[in-house]
């Protein structure tokens, strides 16, 4: 984290991408166990594409992996990783100092 310094997290190197740990929400209940593992199969790959693929968004994973995409409802997996990304910043810290003279102080982007 930035502003605390402190560690959030820590990626661990598999299948040639580094990875954070982090939990998968899907809709994924069925009684058989074996179309919900063949699901879950499929949600990993899936995932594994995107995270290859630059994140790309789930909508042209599904155009392109149409296979896999149809045993999923596309509309529950989210990705952690690209909800944190889109977040645009953290805001500054309320500063205590105060200038004494004109243009003492600037700011800019």
């Amino acid at each position: 984290d930035l502003v605390t310094e402190k560690r959030i997290g820590i990626g661990l190197f598999s299948e040639g991408l580094y990875r954070l740990q982090m939990c998968v929400t899907t809709a994924l209940t069925t009684a058989a166990s074996k179309t919900m593992k063949s699901r879950e199969d499929s949600l990993q790959s899936i995932l594994r594409w995107h995270e290859r693929l630059g994140h790309l968004i789930f909508e042209i994973l599904r155009q392109l992996f149409t296979d896999l995409c149809s045993r999923l409802d596309m509309t529950m997996v989210s990705c952690d990783v690209c909800h944190l990304a889109k977040h645009v910043r953290a805001s500054y810290p309320v500063s205590t100092h105060r200038s004494n003279e004109v243009f003492a102080m600037i700011h800019s982007d």
